[in-house]
């Protein structure tokens, strides 16, 4: 009798090439754009698996034929002269932030030195709205009643530059009114003829709008020639009436920027004072909270 055929059947693993064929072969055709997006997933899979183990990997092969390796450096002397520009920076930076603090601890001890009769604490909180009309813009603090702040404390920058008062006081936060806002009105001010404060000229200022502020001289009936007026010279705010808080008193409004002839008045001069900072653009401020009004507003 003739032998039946043996059928063959086939094997798993027949068919898992045979299907890795055809698949190979379909996934050949397509565009190389839309493969590669939808294999990112996978390869950033593979990345963290296969990442851990290379950088050994690197270390070994770098010991095992340093020759190979070193070809790929440049030049050593450029390698060096790169480091010594790395580092040289460096320095440079931490010399730069150590001028800042240096700066900023002298201001503050010279702002604390203005009136020490005044007791006061400090507090430096960040500015987290600025405005960009000063003409009736407030400047929103990250600090409020929490922290003991309240409607007799003013704003500074660094410690000696009177940003303003505090207007409105919320729980975390607090607004304030800036000395350059027109809304913020007159300030009544000093012009320090001299650094000790022997000599001075009262002046009264108003806000102009486009961040300085602007007014007339109250100066002596005889001049003195050895203390002028001159551009460059501080100006402080000194009140009388009690409109601001004791611990405003002395702070620094601005510089003299320039010196003109009063409106309809060519014998009487105007100054023009400009902050050592932009108000609109500070990052953050040192509030003078009294301590009176810290223990007083505490439960």
């Amino acid at each position: 009798m003739p032998r039946s055929r043996p059928h063959h059947h086939a094997t798993p693993g027949g068919r898992a090439f045979a299907l890795a064929v055809v698949f190979l072969s379909i996934f050949g055709l397509l565009p190389v754009r839309p493969v590669g997006t939808w294999l990112t997933p996978f390869s950033e899979l593979a990345y963290r698996v296969i990442a851990p183990v290379s950088h050994p990997i690197s270390e070994v092969s770098r010991w095992v034929a340093p020759g190979r390796i070193e070809s790929l450096v440049d030049d050593p002397e450029q390698v060096l002269a790169e480091e010594l520009e790395r580092t040289r920076q460096a320095l440079l930076r931490e010399k730069l932030e150590n001028e800042r603090l240096r700066s900023i601890i002298e201001d503050l001890q010279r702002g604390f030195a203005l009136d020490p009769g005044t007791a006061v604490r400090p507090l430096t909180c960040a500015v987290i709205g600025n405005p960009s009309d000063l003409t009736a813009g407030l400047l929103t603090v990250r600090a409020g009643k929490n922290a003991g702040v309240t409607t007799h404390t003013v704003a500074t920058y660094q410690g000696i530059q009177l940003v303003g008062r505090v207007e409105r006081v919320l729980g975390s936060v607090s607004e304030v009114l800036p000395i350059t806002t027109r809304r913020a009105g007159r300030l009544d001010g000093v012009v320090m003829l001299d650094d000790d404060g022997a000599h001075m000229l009262a002046c009264s200022l108003t806000p102009t709008g486009d961040g300085t502020l602007r007014g007339p001289v109250t100066e002596p009936r005889t001049p003195d020639p050895e203390h002028p007026l001159a551009v460059g010279q501080d100006v402080r705010l000194r009140v009388t009436d009690g409109s601001w808080p004791d611990s405003a008193q002395m702070l620094l409004l601005g510089r003299v920027i320039e010196i003109e002839p009063a409106p309809g008045q060519p014998l009487r001069r105007w100054i023009r004072v400009q902050p050592i900072a932009d108000l609109r653009a500070v990052s953050q401020v040192v509030l003078r909270i009294p301590i009176e009004q810290t223990l007083e507003s505490r439960p």
